[in-house]
């Protein structure tokens, strides 16, 4: 069976999930020489390892800061947990074999949305962008 090929925003956001790991893996492993308690971890060394700026390692060692990640999902509307309840209601309609009309999805989400933000209106440019976050699921 062919592969559908990625749109720009699906390969944008599959590096910026690499990055993140990356990322996530630098600071476990600093954490862990840390608990080890041998030597203190050298940064800059980790961050070469893992192919990060070491300025951005020492920031996100750094307690007090969030990472990019954290500060796009405060941005969003709908937080993960209430997305998720999207994506499971996606599949349900695909496993009924019904199709996933974006009028539909936009007005669900939108009375999903309504239940913690009241008035609160949702773009027809969000499905999309809902879409393009959960591709790898919703494909």
């Amino acid at each position: 069976m062919p592969r559908i090929p990625k749109s720009q925003a699906a390969k944008k956001q599959i590096e910026r999930q690499k990055v993140s790991e990356r990322r996530e893996a630098a600071i476990k492993e600093y954490q862990d020489q840390l608990t080890a308690g041998l030597t203190k971890p050298s940064i800059p060394k980790l961050a070469q390892q893992h192919g990060i700026p070491e300025h951005t390692l020492r920031c996100l060692l750094n307690p007090g800061h969030h990472s990019i990640d954290e500060f796009n999902a405060r941005k969003q509307k709908i937080p993960k947990a209430q997305e998720e309840v999207l994506v499971q209601w996606c599949m349900e309609l695909s496993s009924c074999h019904l199709p996933l009309d974006h009028g539909n999805l936009l007005q669900y989400a939108t009375t999903v949305l309504q239940t913690t933000h009241l008035g609160e209106k949702l773009s027809p440019r969000w499905v999309d962008r809902f879409l393009t976050r959960h591709q790898d699921r919703l494909g």
